[in-house]
């Protein structure tokens, strides 16, 4: 997942006869990792979006989610409360503040509602301060928490507690809890172009644009009361298992690694 050490081994490699397969999922791009994808024999990647440099080498395999341990039981939906997740850095890149503004929306409209925050919240104490002081300002003190972070073998259950997942990020990136999420029965609203092919028919109904807090809160409420809304999410959720299971993403990459030069 770093380009630096292809640059540092891959003439090696090479020289010794290795296949030399990058694995790169991220919507940078850069000149060293230009110069790795002429030194790799293949690129893997877990969407198209991941690697923005055109070339025969690039195969997408997905992003490899333990499904199983993510798989929701039961459903859990309760229509009188719409309880929203994220999971995921507290880092400005991530755009926690146009959910907690989006939040503030619904909050004005009386709707009734939870916004739960799974996440490191000591990386960036500054931001973390303003999105406090944003909470405060727009009163959602009871309504909108920061759990902190979690061990990841725990998360299932804070996803199963949740009806719809929300991320406001637009890195280009995969994001690997938003793909567990939507595994975990959670219909994901994102403004995040990776997720455009994984979302599907639904993309239009489920993405925003990135910044907009209030067109984010009206996803939100479409889908809160949309009548389909169990077919979406397990329309989603199928497309996680067939496509980014960590079950057939070793032996995808396998295949690449093994294929003769």
């Amino acid at each position: 997942m770093n380009q630096i050490y292809v640059l540092l081994g891959g003439i090696f490699w090479r020289a010794w006869k290795k296949r030399v397969v990058l694995w790169y999922a991220h919507g940078a791009t850069s000149a060293s990792l230009r110069l790795a994808e002429t030194l790799a024999h293949a690129v893997v990647t877990s969407t198209p979006e991941g690697f923005r440099i055109s070339s025969g080498k690039v195969r997408v395999v997905g992003q490899g989610i333990d499904t199983k341990r993510f798989t929701r039981r039961a459903s859990g939906y309760r229509s009188e409360l719409i309880r929203i997740f994220y999971a995921g850095r507290i880092s400005p890149v991530k755009h926690c503040e146009v959910l907690i503004t989006a939040a503030g929306i619904l909050n004005a409209r009386g709707e009734r509602f939870f916004v739960t925050l799974v996440g490191d919240t000591g990386a960036d104490p500054a931001y973390y301060a303003s999105l406090q002081e944003r909470i405060g300002a727009l009163g959602l003190t009871d309504v909108v928490v920061f759990t902190g972070g979690v061990a990841h073998d725990v998360l299932p259950e804070y996803l199963w507690a949740a009806d719809m997942f929300v991320n406001a990020s637009a890195t280009g990136s995969l994001d690997k809890a938003g793909l567990e999420g939507l595994v975990s029965g959670l219909p994901l609203v994102t403004c995040n172009p990776a997720f455009k092919h994984i979302l599907g028919a639904y993309a239009d109904r489920l993405m925003f644009p990135e910044g907009d807090a209030a067109l984010l809160a009206e996803r939100i409420l479409e889908l809160h009361r949309a009548p389909d809304r169990q077919d979406i999410v397990a329309a989603l959720a199928e497309k996680v298992r067939t496509e980014h299971s960590l079950e057939k993403l070793i032996p995808r990459i396998l295949g690449i690694v093994s294929k003769n030069i």
